[in-house]
């Protein structure tokens, strides 16, 4: 059931950022979504990785490179969370510049997070 959420999440993602690129008015809000979308997915990854590592199903080592990915996501998503918030405070456009190439960042580091989850998760046949 889990493997789906985690599909479910990302698709969810991806369809924001069509979202936030798609509507320049509403670009602080489609923004945040996007933002909270990913955390979610984020947040879910984490939760089965524990799962899975609860249950012995995956190593030390695996659980370690878990994290690390989970910390690489953070790092980038806090950026992408500045970005917006210096943006919404002065409508600077190079905040929304900055926002929109971290957001990217976002992306790849949660593309990452999952797919590896998914890996060690035995869900291959979500491919």
């Amino acid at each position: 059931m889990r493997k789906y959420y985690l599909s479910f999440m990302f698709l969810m993602l991806v369809l924001a950022m069509f979202l936030v690129v798609g509507c320049g008015a509403r670009f602080v809000d489609d923004a945040h979504k996007t933002l909270s979308i990913s955390k979610e997915t984020y947040d879910s990854s984490l939760t089965v990785a524990g799962d899975l590592y609860k249950q012995n199903h995956i190593t030390e080592e695996q659980k370690d490179r878990v994290i690390e990915y989970g910390t690489h996501y953070m790092i980038v998503h806090n950026e992408a969370v500045s970005a917006l918030l210096e943006y919404e405070l002065t409508k600077d456009e190079d905040a929304k510049d900055r926002y929109f190439q971290t957001v990217k960042d976002v992306l790849s580091r949660l593309s990452f997070l999952t797919d590896y989850v998914r890996s060690i998760g035995g869900n291959d046949e979500l491919e």
